[in-house]
This record gives structure tokens, C-alpha cells and sequence, in this order.
């Protein structure tokens, strides 16, 4: 149970709670659900303590603050020109306080989000091998009548090719399950597949520059340049 740091005479201290107090418990006031909950296993008591916002609320408070203070920012810095070196300059400081107010925004995004991912994170471990069997078992079904359709239609072709009177009858699925073509492909000679068909590997290309920098590398069909990039130093 979290508790307001400003509580009113009379009214409930269990943060987001308005209802009227009903007891007093261990110097706190409480209304009648919040006054069940207090000595419930589990229920946080904080007795002699500062009482602490919620997280809910901490960090709503501060992303109001950061988007205000950058929406501030913008508009002061859109009406910037550069017109001389010290302007320039002036831009280049700015810049940094940037990076470094951004470092920080960051810093205490992650205070509230890594514990929640870390929890996910092992919740899903947790759950991932009866997941996996699970989809095992569907994956078996699955196969087995696949193979059972496929084995009777062709008994059935075979049957119809054939003289005789005896023709296998077409399988029917299971009631509670439906059956749809989904067309696919698969590569049987990769020197007949048109060019239109063939995309180029960046991830080669780029790792054969980064092994011949800074020379540049000669590949026939591509043109190499240096674009510029700007850094911010801390």
C-alpha cells in the first residue's frame, strides 16, 4: 500500500483514495478497505516512515517536466542563427548540454523501465518450455493429419489411375478445423532467378568497407563516398 506525502485530516492516506477515514492506524488514518489491508500479509507498512509517492506518479511527473522543458527549448533555439564563429560555437555548447540532458533523461528512463523488463524478461523464461512443449504438441497433431491427408489422396489418385471399383473417398478434417492453400517458394537453381528478384547484401558490403578502411573498395557497380557526420563530445 503506498501512501500520500500529503495527507488531509479525516480522509484516507492510501494514495489516490478520497473515501473517509475510519481508524487510525499506527498514526495513519485509513479508510474501512485500505484499514483491512494494512496488516494483510504481504501489505507494506510503513509505520514511522516518510510515506512515498507511487511510481505511477513519480515518473508522470517527470516526463511532464522533461516534455515541457524540451518543447521550451525548441522554440527558443529555432529562432538561433548562425551568422559567425562564435555563434557557432555558441551552437556547439548547446549541443553539449543536449547530449548530457539526454544522458540523464535516459538514465532515469531506465530506473522505471528496467526493473519491469528484468521482471518480464524472467516471467518469460519461466513460461517459455511449457509454451515450447506446448506448441510441440500442435506442431505433432498437426503433422500427423497432414500426412494422413496426403497419404489418402494418394490412394485416391492411385485408385482413379488404376481399374479398380474401389476408390479411396476424399478425407475430411476434423469438424473443428478448416484447411487453407498458402502459397510459398522455395530456391531450386539460384542462376535462373531473374535480377529484379535479387536484393544486395548491405551487411557484406559494409563489412568489406570497414575492412579496407580507410581505403575505399573497389566493387563493380558501386560508387563509394565519404558523407559527413557530426559528433558531440561530452
Amino acid at each position: 500500500m503506498n501512501l500520500k506525502k500529503v495527507t488531509k485530516p479525516g480522509v484516507c492516506a492510501a494514495m489516490r483514495c478520497k473515501e473517509p477515514a475510519a481508524g487510525n492506524f499506527d498514526g495513519v488514518e485509513l479508510c474501512e478497505r485500505h484499514s483491512a489491508e494494512w496488516g494483510e500479509p504481504g501489505q507494506l507498512e510503513l509505520p514511522g516512515l516518510d510515506p512515498v509517492p507511487a511510481p505511477e506518479a513519480e515518473h508522470l511527473a517527470l516526463t511532464k517536466e522533461y516534455k515541457e522543458e524540451a518543447d521550451e527549448a525548441f522554440a527558443f533555439m529555432s529562432q538561433w542563427e548562425i551568422i559567425d564563429q562564435s555563434t557557432l560555437e555558441q551552437v556547439g555548447i548547446a549541443l553539449t548540454t543536449i547530449k548530457a540532458r539526454a544522458k540523464e533523461w535516459e538514465a532515469n528512463r531506465k530506473r522505471f523501465t528496467k526493473p519491469l523488463n528484468d521482471a518480464k524478461k524472467a516471467l518469460d523464461a519461466e513460461f517459455k518450455p511449457a509454451i515450447d512443449a506446448l506448441k510441440k504438441c500442435e506442431d505433432l497433431l498437426k503433422g500427423k493429419i497432414s500426412a494422413y491427408l496426403r497419404e489418402t489422396e494418394s490412394r485416391r489418385l492411385a485408385d482413379l489411375r488404376s481399374t479398380t471399383e474401389s476408390i479411396t473417398p476424399v478425407a475430411a478434417l476434423p469438424s473443428n478445423m478448416t484447411e487453407r492453400k498458402i502459397l510459398d517458394f522455395r530456391v531450386v537453381d539460384m542462376d535462373l532467378v531473374p535480377r529484379k528478384y535479387l536484393k544486395l547484401c548491405e551487411v557484406t558490403v559494409r563489412a568489406e568497407m570497414s575492412l579496407r578502411d580507410p581505403a575505399t573498395p573497389e566493387i563493380p557497380g558501386l560508387e563509394f563516398f565519404f558523407r559527413s557526420s557530426l559528433t558531440v563530445r561530452s
